[in-house]
């Protein structure tokens, strides 16, 4: 579950990373957001997916951050943007809410998220050195 856990913080790092480049180098902010859409989707879906594909612990706070992220955030924005891929982002709402404010308290969430990886990933290593 350690390296596990790990390897979910890298995808986070790694997902935000694709984002600025993506962003800064592409050009045109429709297709960068079509690209790196998916890959946050995945990078927050992949938590959530291996506490269930493995049935380990559900106590986890970034199990349930990861489907909050997902299903609240990363999956509507992607889905919304597909949907209507031409028009510009700032003519989209999400829940009632301009796009940029949504995108604003998704940033906050993903970054929520791997906090919430973080501290589970240091709960477990606490644990494990704790003689039994």
């Amino acid at each position: 579950m350690k390296q596990f856990l790990k390897v979910c913080l890298w995808t986070q790092v790694f997902s935000f990373l694709f984002a600025t480049v993506m962003f800064a180098g592409l050009g045109n902010p429709r297709l960068a957001g079509s690209l790196t859409g998916p890959v946050f989707l995945l990078t927050g879906a992949l938590p959530f997916l291996g506490v269930f594909v493995r049935r380990t612990n559900f106590k986890q706070v970034s199990l349930w951050v990861s489907l909050l992220f997902t299903f609240v955030f990363s999956g509507p924005m992607l889905w919304k943007r597909i949907a209507m891929y031409g028009h510009d982002f700032s003519e989209i709402t999400y829940y009632g809410m301009t796009s940029a404010t949504f995108h604003r308290i998704s940033s906050v969430a993903f970054l929520f998220l791997f906090f919430a990886l973080s501290y589970d990933l240091l709960r477990l290593r606490q644990k494990l050195k704790k003689p039994t």
